[in-house]
């Protein structure tokens, strides 16, 4: 699982360094980030800028290599986990880059650029100028030599504006739970923020604790896909009617603008559990039914009784609502014969739990009239 995530991330990314306009209209910068299934390079990164088509002119005295970065006090108060980040990578020995630790190195360094940066695998290049075009070459070092990367694509710099939405954000409403799937933009964003209101609370809020990664993974044909669903919110209450809204995130933390509102109203549809027990007894052309009405469900409303002449022929039902604490009715037929009969338990929602069906004989106890006579 955690390797499958993990290679979704950087293959289907289909890009190895992202690179993103930051800073100010008054003092832009170009952010770069490495996206790469690994985040420690022992012998460091170089960074080269072309401008408008312009020859490479490099940009790193030297090499990128992490720990040569240390965040600010500012970027430490701003976020309490970072600490804990840096010495947990601080403790890595760069041959042992795998698996959980792997994943979540990168995940933090997707989220944070200070931990990117203490990784050595993100740049911020400061003098460039608001109009103009740039591209950037990034290279590992490997035995002390050069080894390119990734050109990135050209960059115009103009004021920062958060990107689009993720498309295709659709929401479907079960019982006790409300799904929510879009479609994955892993040269856009990496990760998702879903965000929900409330008929009794109509401000909107974060309903997942962590961003949510839409990973690929085999399906019955071997072929990889993307699951039918991303995420399920079952923190909610059926009836109530819901709000959601899908944000992205880039690949520097950053949200993307806000999907528009889809509205959910999840709805009870799990009968509650059905009355055991129940046994049938006549008299003349009186029927009396009874049944165990001690399990009940919280959402209890009452009893219909159902009766019909086959066992496969359907019932109809034969009583009013009857209240929760009844065990009993009497059901009045208009002639002798074999009848069945059950007990339906009913919640608010209407949705009923029917008892198995039992067969009362009323037997013919009447006298016939006497033969008329010719």
């Amino acid at each position: 699982m955690l390797p499958a995530l993990l290679g979704s991330l950087a293959a289907h990314a289909q890009q190895r360094v992202a690179a993103g306009i930051g800073g100010s209209a008054s003092a832009p910068q170009v952010m770069l980030k490495l996206v790469d299934e690994k985040v420690i390079f022992p012998e460091g990164v170089t960074i080269y800028r072309s401008a408008d088509g312009q020859q490479w002119q490099k940009l790193t005295e030297k090499p990128l290599k992490m720990g040569d970065y240390t965040p600010t006090q500012e970027e430490f108060n701003a976020d309490s986990l970072l600490a804990q980040y840096i010495e947990a990578a601080a403790s890595l020995k760069n041959d042992r880059q795998e698996g959980a630790t792997l994943l979540v190195m990168m995940l933090k360094a997707l989220e944070s650029m200070p931990f990117a940066a203490y990784l050595g695998i993100a740049y911020t290049d400061a003098q460039v100028a608001t109009g103009q075009t740039y591209r950037y070459k990034v290279c590992r070092v490997a035995r002390g030599a050069e080894q390119q990367l990734e050109v990135t694509a050209p960059i115009a710099v103009a004021p920062f504006t958060p990107i689009a939405p993720p498309d295709s954000v659709k929401i479907n409403a079960k019982d006790g739970v409300v799904t929510v799937t879009w479609k994955p933009d892993p040269l856009r964003f990496w990760g998702v923020n879903v965000y929900r209101s409330s008929s009794a609370d109509t401000a909107y809020r974060p309903v997942n604790s962590l961003p949510l990664v839409a990973s690929t993974r085999p399906g019955p044909d071997g072929k990889e896909g993307y699951a039918s669903e991303f995420y399920a919110d079952a923190t909610v209450s059926n009836a109530m009617v819901y709000r959601y809204r899908v944000a992205g995130l880039d690949f520097f933390g950053r949200p993307t603008q806000l999907s528009a509102p889809v509205e959910a109203r999840p709805l009870d549809k799990t009968p509650p559990p059905p009355p055991g027990k129940v046994q049938g007894e006549a008299e003349k052309l009186l029927v009396n039914l009874t049944w165990d009405n001690s399990l009940q469900s919280d959402d209890m409303w009452g009893y219909y009784v159902y009766r019909g002449a086959s066992y496969y022929l359907p019932f109809e039902r034969v009583s009013a609502l009857l209240p929760p604490a009844a065990g009993a009715y009497t059901d009045t037929v208009n002639e002798p014969g074999s009848y069945y009969y059950c007990v339906a338990a009913v919640d608010f929602a209407e949705n009923e739990g029917k008892s198995a069906k039992v067969q009362v004989e009323v037997p013919d106890i009447f006298p016939h009239p006497p033969p008329s006579r010719a």
